[in-house]
């Protein structure tokens, strides 16, 4: 039986890494034969009774890089760009599987472009890459970057999508009626304002949502992490109680699959809604906050339904870029007006994104079985 260490920011209650983590489990049960799992993340918020937990330091990384039969990295964008003695050490982590002839591999990277500007940076990524039994990465800027460090594309680095496309997700029942989802990213516990930016944003976000309650939509605000339940319930006091719903992180992870299923649009700040969206074929619109979510509405044929949001930190887009309903608001209309359009697309990304699981199905496999 294998034991499979798998490290990625699970258990601190944000949606999208516990999909990622979800799905990489059922491509391990697929295709991974009897396994067992040292996880990596919080111990006290991760229940899985047939795992080892331990958190994310390097005493333990490193001691069970010499037990362990494989190691997977399946955290997304949360890879440690912006330090590179980080980078180092899971250089250091490949180097002792790879000696050991064990496989490692790391499904649905994304890199912050900005961090490929560093030449030291960048030298250790191409160590990383190297030493990587399959690098997955989940956007066409970050395949694009890791291919000009090789004179050649190596067998290793896949383009492919989000890792939760491979998971089917969770059952849900889509309530009645005619609404849209909104999922906002609360990204200014790092302001130092006195909330002033916050309230801002929130009153933007209020009057784009009040114009769509005008036209029959209800609106269900979601929490794909639980630090966006304040500015949740910052939007919800400025909206018409009876057709606006707030769902705390709890509910957002038992219904969200649910609602997607009967949503007339999806409004996503948070990256994983929008893939939650895709999956469903529902309509969506992106506030960017971050080149992930950029490029991933550049990868679907979605670019046209964005805008930018940025709040002055290096990790949100670099720049200071207030929200503008008198933008924002058209551009929604527009997309809910050219839904013949906009649904051929959804169906023709769909066909791509199947395309693209196949391809990492069979990669994951063989890296597997050998």
């Amino acid at each position: 039986m294998r034991n499979i260490a798998i490290f990625g920011w699970y258990g601190h209650r944000n949606l999208g890494d516990e999909w990622i983590f979800e799905a990489a489990k059922g491509l391990l049960d697929r295709f991974g034969g009897e396994y067992t799992l040292t996880i990596y993340g919080d111990p006290y918020c991760i229940h899985d009774e047939h795992a080892v937990l331990h958190t994310r330091n390097i005493k333990s990384i490193l001691k069970d890089a010499w037990n362990c039969d494989a190691f997977f990295y399946a955290g997304g964008g949360a890879f440690p760009t912006k330090n590179n003695l980080k980078i180092l050490f899971y250089v250091l982590v490949n180097a002792i599987y790879r000696l050991r002839h064990k496989p490692v591999i790391c499904l649905g990277l994304s890199v912050e472009s900005f961090h490929f500007e560093s030449l030291l940076t960048r030298r250790l990524l191409k160590w990383f890459a190297a030493t990587s039994s399959l690098l997955s990465v989940r956007d066409q800027s970050t395949f694009s970057e890791f291919s000009r460090f090789f004179d050649a594309r190596p067998a290793q680095l896949l383009l492919s999508p989000d890792t939760v496309f491979s998971w089917e997700g969770k059952r849900g029942q889509a309530p009645a009626g005619t609404y849209g989802i909104v999922a906002l990213a609360n990204l200014f516990h790092r302001v130092s304002d006195d909330g002033r930016q916050m309230r801002a944003f929130a009153e933007a976000i209020a009057v784009v949502l009040g114009k769509l309650e005008e036209s029959g939509y209800a609106i269900h605000l979601t929490a794909f992490c639980e630090q966006d339940e304040e500015i949740n319930r910052m939007v919800q006091t400025m909206l018409p109680e009876k057709t606006t719903w707030v769902h705390d992180y709890s509910e957002t992870d038992d219904q969200v699959f649910g609602l997607a299923e009967n949503a007339s649009f999806v409004i996503g700040m948070r990256f994983h809604s929008l893939v939650l969206a895709q999956k469903a074929k529902r309509p969506y619109f992106a506030i960017s906050y971050a080149s992930k979510c950029k490029g991933f509405m550049h990868d679907m044929h979605m670019d046209a339904y964005q805008v930018e949001f940025g709040t002055g930190e290096e990790e949100y887009l670099c720049k200071n870029i207030p929200l503008d309903p008198d933008e924002m608001y058209p551009l929604i209309l527009e997309m809910l007006r050219d839904s013949d359009a906009v649904n051929e697309q959804l169906e023709e990304n769909e066909r791509t994104i199947m395309e693209g699981v196949a391809r990492l199905e069979d990669a994951f496999a063989q890296v597997l079985s050998e």
